[in-house]
């Protein structure tokens, strides 16, 4: 999935069951955006999750990964 950092996403395209790149349930995205842990934009009832914000979470999950491995 190619993440626009223009874009904002519905909780439903981010998980990986439907293409995604969170590997989470889609109660669980709400969770998070629920303890503020996912930001949101909320119009009417709809959440929609920025782009840049999942981008600076690939970015940071990538790094992580990285740096785990060059510790072993």
């Amino acid at each position: 999935m190619l993440i626009d950092s223009n874009r904002f996403y519905s909780p439903r395209e981010i998980i990986v069951a439907n293409g995604g790149i969170l590997p989470m349930s889609l109660s669980a995205v709400y969770a998070a955006i629920s303890s503020k842990e996912i930001p949101c934009r909320t119009i009417g009832k709809r959440k929609f999750i920025p782009g840049t914000y999942l981008l600076e979470f690939l970015n940071c999950t990538s790094t992580g990964n990285h740096q785990d491995n060059a510790q072993e």
